[in-house]
């Protein structure tokens, strides 16, 4: 006894068109990024898997006063340019330079966080931290400049107060 054929209807005729697509995932074309070329100034070593995801994505520069000199910065060709402000030579190199056109990215080690020089640097912003691995090129540039909320510090905040008040404290018996 043999079983009858079973007809299985054909959906060619549905599916010749190409769907239209659901999202257009272009992440270069969604993620606002400036064409700006980074300046990243640091305070500590950067770890050699941080620096080898930006190898991925670009020319890394590491300045040295024995290879750059006071080469204008503009005339660099680098997409990160790395300074090193524990070098005098780095830090005078950073002064001089018109960094008007450059993304600069400060990182430094958390007990930095609270110096008052860091602010001062100008920088688009403040890393202890470099964001993961992107897939795209954009997507890691604008990783860098995403700042993040801190949380707030009880800690932190009792230093301050008993700063003001033993600062209000002088100025009383300054007074006096």
């Amino acid at each position: 006894m043999s079983l009858p054929a079973i007809q299985v209807p054909t959906l060619t005729a549905t599916l010749s068109a190409p769907l239209p697509p659901v999202l257009n995932l272009n992440p270069e074309q969604r993620i606002p990024v400036n064409n700006k070329r980074f300046v990243i100034i640091h305070t500590v070593e950067i770890p050699e898997d941080d620096l080898t995801t930006f190898q991925s994505y670009g020319n890394v520069v590491k300045y040295d006063y024995a290879v750059e000199g006071n080469i204008n910065i503009d005339n660099l060709l680098f997409d990160y340019l790395f300074i090193d402000l524990r070098n005098k030579q780095s830090r005078a190199y950073f002064d001089t330079s018109d960094l008007n056109n450059y993304n600069v990215i400060c990182y430094i080690s958390f007990v930095e966080e609270f110096d008052s020089y860091i602010e001062n640097l100008g920088a688009n912003n403040i890393l202890c931290k470099f964001p993961p691995k992107q897939h795209y090129k954009a997507s890691y540039d604008a990783a860098l400049l995403v700042q993040n909320t801190d949380a707030p510090s009880k800690c932190l905040s009792c230093i301050n107060y008993a700063g003001s008040f033993l600062g209000s404290l002088r100025k009383q018996g300054e007074k006096s």
